[in-house]
């Protein structure tokens, strides 16, 4: 209705418990139901050297920052990360992302306004898990 293009990109949030073809499932789903999609499929594990590369930008040029603390941590300081490790010097651990212009309530396409919680407009957001994955 916006004559735009909808593209179409899979996502594995986590590799580890991915169900084996799970992706030709949903897109096989999305034909079945007359839904198809412009251009190619773009599939998240064919960017990990493009995520990594913007990852180590964020780091030297400090716009990202390793971060120790756990889950545990975050819910007994009340759920939200206080920013603990944001001026650390660690050289391990999640990577968090800098948000420099945080927003704290935009209007969707049906003109509804959405505000943001306080507490998570503040809150610098993991991109790369300790484990290695991406969060992104």
């Amino acid at each position: 209705s916006h004559h735009g293009k909808w593209l179409v990109r899979i996502e594995v949030l986590d590799p580890p418990r991915e169900m084996p073809g799970a992706a030709d499932l949903i897109l096989n789903t999305l034909q079945t139901d007359h839904l198809y999609w412009d251009g190619e499929v773009v599939y998240q594990r064919q960017r990990h050297a493009l995520y990594q590369a913007q990852i180590a930008h964020g780091l030297a040029s400090g716009q990202a920052y390793y971060c120790q603390c756990t889950r545990k941590q975050i819910k007994e300081d009340g759920g939200y990360y206080p920013g603990s490790c944001r001026n650390s010097d660690h050289c391990q651990g999640a990577i968090r992302l800098k948000m420099t212009h945080p927003v704290s309530a935009f209007v969707d396409l049906k003109h509804v306004k959405i505000s943001i919680p306080a507490a998570l407009v503040d809150e610098y957001f993991i991109i790369k898990r300790r484990d290695g994955l991406f969060a992104c």
